[in-house]
């Protein structure tokens, strides 16, 4: 009977063990807070993708709320009513949607990805894993719209680099990660004929270099530029300059942006002098 009695201890020790090491990795609410980043299935892979528009970008579980952070309107704060753990990684999360009608999301997660109903996400700490990828703003509002977002964006930019507290290009755009080529599906030439003096402004990409030329009888350089690829979008900063104008607090230009939209179409956005500022089409020549 002893021995019987001992046998059933050390089973029960042992399957104990075996259940504590198993739940190591086991998600906790209720007792850990989770940033989770919201993510696109794009071109067939995941991705962050940066929407122009109102969509969820984060939600964050804390001990008694859940903040949901959207790309227009901010972050909504709801108070958690309850928690209810359906397994080692699967919750049912109760809160309050407005004063007195609550809603109720699944969760559950499966290794890097969190499945919230139906959308994936990703904890934060791992979002580094995942490339991030930014909408352009033509493709959710007008051009008009859209230049008056980049004029505010422009603003801000320079009142920081004035004040010398920010630099003005953020983690999406990283000067350190730019390269001298890009991929053979950029190669072309992309032209622009306008603005305050009618000047005429050339993109072109090749298998060996990125340039920028201004064309004019009085004005005109051309420079080498260097890019930060994000999907649709070249981030471009100035390398060197090549011939003309020398590069200098006349002209100096810290971040450009040059991107395909969803209708083909090729869009320039900087500051540059004399260039209109918003985002201008660029048309593809060859």
């Amino acid at each position: 009977m002893k021995l019987i009695f001992k046998i059933r201890s050390i089973t029960l020790f042992i399957l104990t063990i075996f259940s504590l090491l198993n739940c190591s990795g086991q998600a906790d609410l209720h007792k850990k807070d989770y940033e989770l980043v919201n993510l696109t299935n794009y071109q067939n892979k995941l991705v962050v993708y940066d929407h122009c528009n109102a969509n969820v970008e984060t939600i964050t579980i804390k001990k008694d709320s859940l903040l949901i952070n959207t790309h227009q309107d901010g972050v909504y704060r709801k108070k958690i009513l309850s928690r209810i753990r359906l397994n080692n990684n699967e919750f049912l999360i109760t809160y309050n949607l407005t004063e007195n009608n609550p809603d109720t999301v699944h969760l559950k997660k499966k290794n890097q990805l969190w499945d919230i109903d139906g959308g994936l996400y990703t904890e934060k700490r791992l979002v580094e894993n995942y490339e991030y990828i930014e909408q352009p703003c033509i493709e959710c509002f007008s051009k008009e719209e859209c230049d008056g977002f980049l004029k505010k964006e422009t603003n801000e930019m320079t009142t920081k680099l004035n004040s010398k507290k920010v630099i003005s290009n953020t983690v999406k755009y990283k000067n350190t990660n730019a390269t001298l080529v890009v991929e053979n599906k950029w190669n072309g030439t992309y032209y622009f004929n306008g603005g305050e003096f009618n000047l005429d402004y050339i993109v072109s990409v090749s298998s060996d270099d990125i340039k920028l030329t201004t064309q004019a009888r009085q004005y005109g350089y051309t420079d080498q530029l260097k890019a930060v690829v994000n999907g649709d979008t070249l981030g471009l900063f100035h390398h060197k300059n090549i011939s003309g104008m020398n590069y200098d607090d006349s002209r100096s230009y810290d971040f450009l942006k040059f991107y395909k939209s969803s209708d083909g179409k090729f869009y320039f956005e900087g500051k540059l002098p004399y260039l209109p500022e918003g985002a201008i089409e660029f048309e593809k020549v060859k």
